[in-house]
């Protein structure tokens, strides 16, 4: 025998379990204001954070729940062997420059003297060239002079110590030409020898030139050990709250551990599943509202922002097995404000959409 308040109860809670059923799936018929009931769970846009380099955790500024700006420094990590290098390299840099000042002031300087040497080269050659034709000149003469007497003493004009003094004067100037041009030759060789000092300078300006672009290098080098100090110094890319932290102080941390989760609280949405027959009467903008256990009575002002291009099957962790297998689409409901944090990752939710009227 049936007890009368079990069938009581029966009656009262078949239906309350079917009405839920049409407000979480959307499944039943419109409402009087056309309106589709949907429900899911708080979802947000979520940044893990990871180390871009190894080291240990010296500080962290922020903990869970906290606040942050973008750009704010939330961990500090240090790693004394790769500072020590990384000093290291900025003062090899800085020797590196010494010594290319003082290069350049050698450089300057074999300038200066290779063009000095090649004036005075080129001078002590013009000179030496006048020279040799002077005493060209004065041969010429001297030889002349000697001809003349020797015809003036045949013709007993002249004595014969004039004859004889004029040809001396004629084989003195002689010499003097062969000297004259001896020194010609010196000069030209000595000036071949100053125009060598710019293939000197050339080849200095070319050391030069190399030992720059090694100093380059290194800078380089020291510029990408500088990124990988600075990368020790983790801040936030975004404005938003830290969910999870997941190092401690004094941990020797790997490149790529991620060390903190942070979710803009601004972005928040609420991911529904749609059915199929339903789903032509959302279009992108449209309003929704959001409501949570917590503030049953304040809605939260939404709109639709994502709508899935195609279909699923409902996912395992709603309604029955049954339910599972039909299509449905997933949907995005963008909340509109959270200034206050009232609505946090996680917290179920419900939805009422305004739909489309299908003409």
């Amino acid at each position: 025998m049936t007890h009368p308040n079990r069938k009581l109860i029966l009656l009262i809670l078949v239906p309350i379990a079917v009405a839920l059923g049409w407000w979480q799936f959307g499944q039943g018929p419109e409402t009087a204001t056309n309106q589709l009931s949907a429900s899911g769970r708080i979802e947000g846009r979520m940044t893990t954070l990871s180390a871009k380099t190894g080291g240990t955790v010296t500080y962290i500024h922020f903990d869970e729940s906290d606040k942050v700006s973008k750009g704010d420094l939330l961990i500090v990590l240090e790693d004394e062997a790769f500072c020590a290098r990384a000093d290291a390299e900025i003062n090899a840099i800085a020797a590196r420059e010494l010594d290319l000042e003082a290069l350049d002031t050698q450089l300057a300087l074999a300038v200066q003297e290779t063009e000095l040497q090649i004036e005075l080269a080129k001078a002590a050659k013009s000179a030496a060239d006048a020279q040799l034709a002077k005493a060209e000149a004065s041969f010429q003469l001297a030889q002349k002079n000697s001809e003349r007497s020797d015809e003036l003493q045949r013709q007993k004009l002249v004595s014969i110590q004039t004859s004889e003094s004029n040809a001396l004067q004629a084989t003195i100037q002689k010499n003097s030409i062969e000297e004259a041009r001896a020194n010609q030759i010196r000069a030209e060789k000595q000036y071949d020898l100053a125009r060598l000092g710019k293939s000197r300078i050339t080849a200095l300006k070319a050391s030069r030139a190399a030992y720059a672009q090694r100093i380059e290098e290194a800078k380089l080098k020291r510029y990408s050990t500088q990124l990988n100090v600075e990368d020790m110094n983790i801040s936030s890319p975004i404005s938003g709250t830290i969910l999870t932290r997941n190092i401690e102080v004094g941990e020797l941390l790997r490149a790529g551990t991620p060390v903190m989760t942070l979710v803009d609280m601004n972005q928040l949405y609420l991911k529904i599943y749609v059915p199929e027959v339903q789903i032509g009467k959302l279009v992108l903008k449209q309003p929704a509202k959001i409501y949570v256990d917590a503030f049953p009575d304040q809605p939260f002002e939404a709109y639709v922002s994502k709508i899935a291009q195609q279909a699923e099957f409902t996912p395992k962790n709603v309604e029955t097995k049954a339910e599972r297998v039909k299509l449905v689409f997933a949907i995005e409901l963008a909340v509109k404000q959270n200034e206050q944090g009232l609505l946090k990752p996680g917290m179920p939710a419900d939805a009422v959409i305004e739909l489309q009227a299908i003409d």
